[in-house]
This record gives structure tokens, C-alpha cells and sequence, in this order.
């Protein structure tokens, strides 16, 4: 597994992919980049080797842009140059900016296979992301153009090539017809996220997890807490994740401070992969407001089935994969994103409503055990690593 984003102990990649992997019998090395250089064996059995990060830009985007496009970090040629001498059978690539060197790999001697494992419509996020002014919307525009050339020009060289959701499966199955262009989507693995299920109290009414931005709800979920506040209804909110905007920290941070919202709203930088169960255990409703973005239509939030699989019904924005599989399981309330006293309305609805509750709360749960957990992507994924050397899986 190669990344130069994602972390070490990353959701898809550590803890689903590789354990997985692991689990088939495969040896399994994750090779990525943090803060720190090591190469040790975690506990659970994965070899771990990290490259030391270097930061360009404190803009998390401009400092993507600059390392997608530039040599000067090192970092891929060091992860090139450590990657080879590995020899390892199968590179598994994890971020658009590994396929600058997939060529290079899929020529190394021992002619290994490439797979480009693609998380995100890049594009699309490109497209929409730098887009408040003249100059940032021609820059988005021509960016986004420019990637989507480059990402299939390099995809060229995967032997397989895997996908999240539907959207940008078809995409790539419509440039590479006679490659093998397959959707892994990222359920959760029950076993890790419900191995340490218990009865808890529940504290907090609403939560949120997940990478913390203006076009995710941020601002909005404050917005609905301060509202309910002033209709005399003091509902609690937990926000979790990593907040990656600048500015936007101490923006919410004002606005709990200036509302008097303390003791209803908590917000808490990310916490390890085993730890998030506890949270999901102890809140009631699972928020998910993203902004009306072209981004939202096509992307598939892997919160939707951690909601579910924790029996939280779901408040999410009506459009989008993530509304078509809430109103698919009946497993909660759709919702505009820009309209605060329907939001509120919907929270207030269903924390009075117990029987409403429940009737999400069971749908969900009964949905994820069934249909839209890991282990039926873990199935898939081992008959696709099998057929890159043309077996049968159990050979």
C-alpha cells in the first residue's frame, strides 16, 4: 500500500484494506508519509514504513496543488526508491499523486501489477473548491481540467483500477473499457466498529464526524443549535474531525463563545480509528448537512453507515448518494442544507418522537448488517487480488 496523504493508520487503507489483505495471507507494508521517519510492525501485524512529511503551504490545498506538480518536496522519489527495493508483488496506490510514478514501478524488473485505488472525484473537488472569486473560479476551472487529462493519462499504467461509488466508476470504466475498473465501497467493518458495543448513556443529541469545512455543515450545525437555543430547546451537538480551513477554527470557536453555546456544543479534533465507537454510543442522531455542491452530489460519505450501524438515524442534506441511501432504508429525515429552522425542526421531531427513532434506528442497523458492511467488500477485494495473477481465491 503507497500513500503520501492519508495517514498510516488510514480508515480504507489500514484498517479495511490492509487487515484484510492480511488476513488472506498476504504480507502486507504500508508505505506512506507522516511527521515523523520509521519502519516498525504494528500490532496488528502490518509493516509500517513513513517517509518524514514536508509542508510547503499551510493552505491544505495549495500545498496538494504544489506537490502534485512539483519535484522539489523529494518526497516521491523517495517513496519511489523505497517502494522498489521492497519488491512487493502488487503496489496499491491510495492518492492521485502516486501515479507520477506508477510507471516507474509497473518497469521495475520484477515486473510487479499496479492498482490505483481512487478515493475522491478529484476533479470535481478541484472544480469546486477555490471558487470565491473571478480569478480562483478560471483557476478551478482550468486545474480541474488539467487533472482529470493527467489522472487518466497516468491510470494508464494500473493493472486495476478501484473505485468508491458509482459516479466516478463509470468514468473510468468509460476510458479504460477493457480494464478491470471495480467499486470497493468503503462500508464499515463491523467488527472493529461493534466489538466493543455496550450499553451507554447517551449524552449528546447530535454528532458529527468527519473532516470539519464550511461546505460540510460547519457553520450550519452552530446555526441550528443557536436557533433551537432561542425556541427554548437546549439540544446538545458533538463535532469531531479535523479542521483543515483557515480561519474556521477560531470562527466556530467565537460563535460557541458569543452564543453562550458551550455547554451544548462540543467540538473535538479527530480521534483514533478504535476510539470513535464511544461517540457514536453515546450520541442519538447523526448529522451529515452538506452544502448543495456538485462535490456532495458525487461523493459517498463513509459516515452515512457508521450512523447507521450504530443505530443513529441520519438528518442529511436531500441530495446526493448519501440522501438515496437514507431514503432508500428509510434510516432518517432529508433535509435543505441552507434552511436552519427546518433543520432544527427535524432534530426537535425526532428526539420527541421515540418511536420514530426507533424505526430509523432499527432500519439502519438492519440495512449495514446486511447489505453494507466490510466483509462483503472484503470477499470482493480478495477475488481481485487473486485475479491479477489469474487464481481462484482458497489457490
Amino acid at each position: 500500500m503507497l500513500s503520501c496523504l492519508h495517514g498510516l493508520y488510514d480508515d480504507r487503507i489500514y484498517w479495511k484494506e490492509a487487515l484484510s489483505l492480511k488476513k488472506c495471507g498476504y504480507e502486507v507494508i504500508h508505505l506512506g508519509v507522516s511527521d515523523e521517519k520509521y519502519d516498525k510492525i504494528s500490532d496488528e501485524g502490518i509493516r509500517l514504513i513513513s517517509i518524514k512529511r514536508k509542508i510547503y503551504f499551510q493552505n491544505l490545498f495549495l500545498d496538494k496543488i504544489f506537490k502534485t506538480f512539483t519535484q522539489k518536496s523529494g518526497i516521491y522519489s523517495e517513496l519511489l526508491k523505497t517502494a522498489v527495493t521492497l519488491k512487493a508483488d502488487v503496489y496499491h496506490i491510495h492518492d492521485i499523486q502516486l501515479n507520477r510514478i506508477s510507471h516507474k514501478l509497473k518497469s521495475s524488473q520484477h515486473s510487479p501489477r499496479i492498482i490505483y485505488d481512487v478515493h475522491e472525484p478529484y476533479d470535481i473537488i478541484a472544480r469546486y473548491t477555490l471558487r470565491g472569486t473571478f480569478i480562483g473560479k478560471i483557476f478551478s476551472n482550468l486545474y480541474s481540467i488539467y487533472l482529470k487529462w493527467w489522472e487518466f493519462k497516468k491510470s494508464k499504467y494500473s493493472d486495476m483500477i478501484l473505485t468508491t461509488e458509482e459516479n466516478v466508476n463509470s468514468k473510468f470504466q468509460r476510458i479504460f473499457p477493457h480494464k478491470k475498473v471495480e467499486i470497493i465501497y468503503n462500508y464499515p467493518d463491523l467488527k472493529n466498529l461493534l466489538s466493543k458495543k455496550t450499553e451507554v448513556n447517551k449524552i449528546f443529541d447530535c454528532i458529527y464526524t468527519g473532516n470539519i469545512m464550511r461546505r460540510r455543515g460547519a457553520i450550519t450545525m452552530l446555526e441550528t443549535i443557536l436557533y433551537l437555543k432561542k425556541q427554548g430547546q437546549n439540544y446538545s451537538l458533538l463535532i469531531i474531525g479535523a479542521i483543515n480551513e483557515p480561519k474556521l477554527e477560531m470562527e466556530m470557536n467565537d460563535f460557541v463563545a458569543r452564543n453562550n453555546l458551550s455547554e451544548l456544543i462540543i467540538i473535538k479534533k479527530s480521534v483514533p480509528y478504535k476510539e470513535i465507537h464511544q461517540y457514536y454510543l453515546t450520541s442519538r442522531i447523526g448529522l451529515a448537512l452538506f452544502d448543495d455542491n456538485p462535490i456532495y452530489h458525487t461523493i459517498l460519505p463513509i459516515k452515512t453507515f457508521e450512523y447507521m450501524a450504530f443505530g443513529l438515524p441520519l438528518i442529511c442534506s436531500n441530495f446526493g448518494h448519501i440522501a438515496n441511501f437514507v431514503q432508500k432504508e428509510n434510516a432518517g429525515e432529508l433535509v435543505d442544507p441552507g434552511n436552519i429552522p427546518q433543520i432544527a425542526g427535524k432534530i426537535s421531531y425526532l428526539l420527541t418522537h421515540k418511536e420514530i427513532m426507533e424505526t430509523y434506528s432499527n432500519n439502519g442497523q438492519v440495512a449495514v448488517k446486511n447489505k453494507y458492511n466490510w466483509s462483503i467488500m472484503e470477499e470482493k477485494l480478495s477475488g481481485l487480488y487473486f485475479s491479477l495473477f489469474n487464481k481462484e481465491p482458497g489457490t
